[in-house]
């Protein structure tokens, strides 16, 4: 009890309305109790701001308020939680009897806007109705892998565990849960679709990181086809389910979400835009003297995916459409992936990636599964990796699903905290993020 005679921090309180339904029924059902935070208060006018989950609205202390409650609220400050009785006059509460619930101490820390939580919560809620109507199963798998991620380019967050014996044992953050879902593929679980948290180490950047929500599915007996069809499929109902309508509004441009969406190869589109066939490139020499003819840096210890990343950052993603979808298909077999490579040429791979408004918002694949051909680009890559300082190995235990038996299939990645930027017109993932903290 503080000097005003005042419990503080009680269990629970008295409120039977929150705002917006004490402001829906008025002057109807007489006195309401509201509780919530103060967004603004001015003791000597009698006048304050009450916010709570639903909403907001003005407070106006009465100047025939008895003694106590006046004392009370010449003591309040913005932030502090307080319980009143009041009446509603013109969308205005006028308080008849006040409490102090939880006083502030310190400033209110910055929060991501009220608008945004609302929108991301909309799109979690949305993604597990449409995959759920659509006969998906969602599943839950480990965030912790024996093994980290083999992919050049992507590093996985380090962990241990101490066992009883007080062994310490390796453990990885997953970049992304394709593995335990493959497994699951192989287990019989036909289409699956998980939301959940990526881990990348050193990624941070205004579209990059560390730590954010992705969406990942798969679908057997199917290919990276059918996989863009529901691609599409959800993204325009989405739009349509946040703001009634499949036009959205990115950086000043209407971006028409209705499809078909545009569909280019990387080999078109790298053709087109600088002259380089990939076709004919595939020695890294070639490449590199293509690359570097067309003012794209480039070092002596550069692999082939280096010199690719840099020039479709540098060349290819500035000059990408952002008034429409565009789907970009069949990569370079350099790229190590997971996909399998294309009937016309072993060259590429069945593998797209989607940008909307020069977002890149999702990397798919025909999956493959054949485990001797995996194994063989695990090793390669492994030998890549510990050249860089790697002291893993392969994950021996998604080689084993494969060799069990995983039916075709496709799967793609789709990162939401970006796709809650294109919603909310955001050029920085952290305006989507509740908690800055790095």
């Amino acid at each position: 009890m503080n000097q005003l005679g005042v419990d503080l921090y009680p269990a629970g309180s008295g409120r039977t309305h929150t705002i917006a339904e004490a402001l829906s029924v008025g002057r109807k059902s007489g006195d309401c109790i509201v509780a919530g935070r103060l967004a603004a208060v001015d003791v000597d006018a009698g006048v304050g701001a009450l916010r709570d989950a639903s909403g907001s609205a003005p407070l106006r202390l009465p100047p025939d308020s008895d003694t106590r409650t006046q004392s009370l609220f010449k003591e309040l400050i913005a932030g502090d939680i307080v319980e009143c009785r009041v009446v509603t006059e013109y969308d205005t509460f006028h308080i008849r009897d006040l409490r102090l619930l939880v006083p502030s101490h310190r400033t209110v820390p910055e929060r991501m806007p009220d608008s945004a939580v609302t929108l991301k919560s909309n799109i979690l809620k949305y993604t597990a109705q449409f995959f759920d109507a659509r006969g998906f199963l969602g599943v839950d798998t480990p965030y912790f892998m024996a093994e980290p991620d083999l992919t050049p380019g992507i590093t996985s967050f380090k962990t241990e565990f101490h066992d009883p014996a007080g062994r310490a044992i390796s453990y990885y953050l997953q970049t992304s849960p394709e593995h335990y879902m493959k497994r699951l593929l192989a287990l019989g679980y036909e289409n699956i679709y998980q939301v959940c948290r990526f881990f990348r180490d050193g990624e941070r950047y205004a579209t990059h990181h560390p730590d954010f929500i992705g969406l990942e599915w798969y679908q057997a007996y199917s290919d990276y086809h059918a996989v863009m069809q529901t691609m599409e499929e959800y993204i325009v109902s989405l739009s349509v389910s946040l703001h009634g309508e499949s036009l959205v509004t990115y950086q000043g441009k209407t971006i028409d979400l209705n499809p078909p969406w545009t569909r280019k190869t990387v080999r078109d589109i790298v053709l087109e835009q600088i002259g380089i066939d990939l076709k004919y490139s595939s020695t890294l020499d070639c490449f590199k003297k293509s690359a570097a003819a067309r003012d794209v840096e480039v070092s002596e210890d550069d692999t082939w995916e280096d010199v690719f990343h840099r020039l479709f950052l540098q060349k290819i993603e500035p000059n990408l459409p952002e008034d429409r979808p565009i789907i970009i298909t069949e990569y370079p077999v350099y790229l190590p992936s997971l996909a399998r490579c294309t009937e016309e040429d072993d060259r590429f791979v069945e593998r797209f990636e989607l940008y909307i408004g020069g977002l890149e918002l999702a990397n798919a694949f025909t999956e493959l599964n054949d485990p001797e051909e995996q194994r063989i680009r695990f090793t390669e890559q492994l030998s890549g990796e510990r050249a860089r300082g790697y002291d893993g190995s392969v994950d021996e235990a998604f080689l084993a699903a494969l060799e069990y038996g995983m039916p075709p299939a496709a799967g793609i990645a789709l990162g939401l905290d970006r796709l809650a930027m294109l919603f909310a017109d955001k050029t920085a993932i952290d305006d989507v993020i509740a908690f800055r903290n790095y």
